[in-house]
C-alpha cells in the first residue's frame, strides 16, 4: 500500500512538474485546480524519498512562476493564504540535506516571493502571511542573504 501511494505521489509530482506554462498562459478556469494541488505537493516535500521531494519542489517552483498573482490573493487551507501554504514547505526544502532539494527549494522560494520581479511580495508575506515572528524573521534574512544573489532565471535548465 505504501509503495502504491509513493507511485501515486511520483506521478502527481511529475505531472505538475511537466506542466510548464508561461506566465498568464494558464486558462483562468484551471487556476483553482492548480491552487488546489498545492497542499498535496506541499505534503510530498516532507516525504522520505528524495526523488519525490525533488519532483514536488520543482512542481511548486513551476506553480510559483506560473501563478504569482493568484498565490498572493487566493485563500489557502485553514484560513491561511496560498502563498503561506507554498512558502511553508519551501522553508523545509531549503533546510534539506539533499542538495537538489535545497537548491530547488531556493529557486522556488525566489519565484514564490517574487524577489526580483515584485519585491513588495516579500514585505507582504513577512507582514501579513508569515505564521509567526520567527518565520518572518527567517524568511527576511534568508531572502537578504541567499535569494537576492540568485539570478531570476536560475534553475530553469531543469
Amino acid at each position: 500500500a505504501a509503495a502504491a501511494a509513493d507511485d501515486d505521489n511520483r506521478r502527481r509530482a511529475a505531472l505538475m512538474q511537466s506542466t510548464a506554462y508561461d506566465e498568464g498562459a494558464l486558462p483562468a478556469a484551471h487556476v483553482p485546480v492548480a491552487l488546489g494541488a498545492l497542499p498535496a505537493l506541499a505534503a510530498i516535500v516532507g516525504h522520505h524519498a528524495f526523488d519525490l521531494r525533488i519532483a514536488a519542489v520543482l512542481a511548486l517552483k513551476q506553480a510559483a512562476k506560473t501563478l504569482p498573482a493568484a498565490l498572493r490573493s487566493s485563500p489557502g487551507a485553514g484560513g491561511s493564504s496560498s502563498l503561506s501554504d507554498l512558502v511553508a514547505p519551501l522553508l523545509v526544502a531549503v533546510k534539506d540535506t539533499n542538495i537538489r532539494v535545497k537548491m530547488g527549494g531556493e529557486r522556488a522560494l525566489l519565484h514564490a516571493l517574487q524577489i526580483h520581479s515584485r519585491p513588495a511580495t516579500l514585505d507582504e508575506f513577512v507582514n501579513t502571511h508569515a505564521r509567526d515572528a520567527a518565520t518572518a524573521r527567517f524568511v527576511r534574512d534568508y531572502a537578504r542573504r541567499v535569494l537576492v544573489r540568485l539570478a531570476q532565471d536560475s534553475g530553469d535548465e531543469e
